[in-house]
């Protein structure tokens, strides 16, 4: 009788074992190709990042609610000049609308020249690939009468059908005709 338990003890051990290496060798492809798509998108989300910007749909309308805080002292900014967060929202708007042209022009010289890309043409390739692009927070870090540093954290939507998550800090630099903000390189 003890005979009969432990042999069927080790024939449970053995098919236990064999279920195992089973669904491990099952599940190494799977595992594979979610690594490689994360990786791809974490790509595309650097990306999106250093062009420090975002599209959202087809429409102007922005997500209702906007978590946004002030973190530090600001100091008065001219009357004439947009809110920060304000702007950072109309360039996403004109982005979504495809619209990249006027969205290039919210970028500072330096900003267009910092980028490891051939300008204004790899710049609308780029933004070709992301289909919306949603502002879940944004809050003003730092704010003087010359620059303005912005935390946003952005959902992308890919054209290819993924989403990913990004946050950056944008620096905001005065236009020569002091009037508005444009993107500068941090």
């Amino acid at each position: 009788m003890k005979k009969e338990i432990v042999i069927a003890i080790i024939g449970a051990l053995g098919i236990i074992i064999a279920a195992i290496i089973g669904y491990a060798a099952s599940t190494a492809p799977i595992r594979m190709s979610i690594e490689a798509t994360e990786t791809a998108e974490a790509r595309l989300t650097a990306a999106a990042q250093l062009y420090g910007l975002t599209p959202s749909g087809n429409s102007t309308d922005f997500p209702p609610t906007i978590e946004t805080s002030v973190v530090s002292q600001i100091t008065e900014t001219p009357s004439n000049y947009a809110d920060p967060k304000e702007f950072i929202q109309n360039y996403f708007a004109l982005l979504n609308q495809r619209m990249y042209e006027e969205a290039w022009s919210k970028l500072s010289d330096q900003f267009k020249a910092s980028n490891d890309s051939s300008g204004y043409d790899d710049y609308v390739a780029f933004w070709g690939t992301v289909d919306e692009i949603e502002i879940i927070k944004m809050e003003i870090t730092s704010q003087s009468n010359t620059q303005v540093l912005v935390y946003v954290e952005i959902n992308y939507r890919y054209t290819a059908g993924y989403t990913t998550t990004g946050h950056t800090t944008y620096k905001l630099v005065k236009d020569s005709s002091n009037s508005s903000w444009l993107f500068d390189p941090n």
